[in-house]
């Protein structure tokens, strides 16, 4: 084995080392005044999640009101063009457009 082999193995066997110590060690404590150091994790992380949805939910009923609409004219050119290749029959857009 080359030395960069052995750089590679040794690298590896740290880096399993320092992900199989307890989660408490990675986890960074807060300072005894900040605003986090009443709060467990999990509640900073739902106190982000319910501000955003907050933040999110006027947007929500005006963006699902412009994607039906979306829906229903993209529904409206396909009808529309379907209609068209059926009364034009196969060869009905290359006539039109042929020219002579």
């Amino acid at each position: 084995m080359n030395q960069r082999h052995l750089l590679f193995i040794g690298v590896f066997f740290v880096a399993v080392w320092i992900l199989s110590l307890p989660g408490a060690a990675h986890a960074a404590t807060p300072p005894a005044g900040s605003y986090a150091a009443g709060l467990a994790p999990a509640d900073v992380m739902n106190q982000i999640i319910n501000v955003y949805k907050q933040a999110a939910a006027p947007m929500a009923q005006r963006l699902e009101q412009l994607a039906e609409d979306l829906f229903f004219v993209l529904a409206a050119i396909e009808v529309a063009w379907s209609a068209s290749r059926l009364v034009l029959g196969p060869t009905g857009f290359t006539d039109l457009i042929e020219l002579r």
